[in-house]
Order: C-alpha cells, then sequence, then structure tokens
C-alpha cells in the first residue's frame, strides 16, 4: 500500500514539473510569433519598402503608395516604434506593429 501511495507521488510530481515547464515555455512566446515585413495589405517590394496594393493609406495621411521602412529610422531599439507611429499616422494596421504605440505621447512624431 504505501509503495501504491508513493508511486502516486512521484507520478504527481512528474506531471507537475511538466505542467510547470509547459507554462514557463507559453509565457516567453509572442503574438505574432514572425512580424510580416509590411503593414497588413501591403506588398513587400523589397530591401524594407512596401507598397499600399488597396489605397488603405488613404484613411490617414499618408501620400506615399510606397513607404520605405528600409532607413535608419525604422531600425535599431526604436524602430519598431517608430514603425508604429508611422503607420497610424497612415491609418493602416499591422499586426505585431500597431499595438506598440498606443499612448498620444507615443503617435507625437508624425502628428
Amino acid at each position: 500500500m504505501i509503495l501504491v501511495g508513493v508511486s502516486l507521488l512521484i507520478i504527481a510530481i512528474y506531471y507537475y514539473r511538466q505542467f510547470q515547464t509547459k507554462k514557463e515555455e507559453e509565457a516567453k512566446k509572442t503574438f505574432p510569433e514572425v512580424v510580416a515585413p509590411c503593414p497588413d495589405y501591403f506588398a513587400d517590394e523589397g530591401n524594407g519598402r512596401c507598397k499600399d496594393i488597396q489605397n488603405l493609406r488613404n484613411r490617414g495621411n499618408c501620400p506615399d503608395q510606397i513607404i520605405d521602412f528600409g532607413s535608419a529610422e525604422f531600425k535599431g531599439p526604436n524602430g519598431n516604434l517608430a514603425k508604429c507611429r508611422k503607420i497610424k499616422h497612415c491609418g493602416v494596421s499591422w499586426e505585431g506593429i500597431d499595438t506598440l504605440c498606443t499612448s498620444a505621447s507615443a503617435l507625437r512624431l508624425y502628428s
């Protein structure tokens, strides 16, 4: 009887550790796992250039059909924040980027 109790305890500890490991791995994941090189519904022209193929930029204040995200402004530690500000100014979305600048102060760059 003691042997059964010990066996159940060992099995319970094993599955608890497996559960904790899985939980930690899930917590480290981000969504989306891979961010697209261009905003939603834009075509990747290469070298960081993205073309608006559905005239979505007309919803905002963005006159250019092709946006060059390959410039130095959009690289480095604040590159994604600059991309977010630019697309918010243009009135388009970009999954994984457009939630980085939701505060009013973060949007000031292109206003």
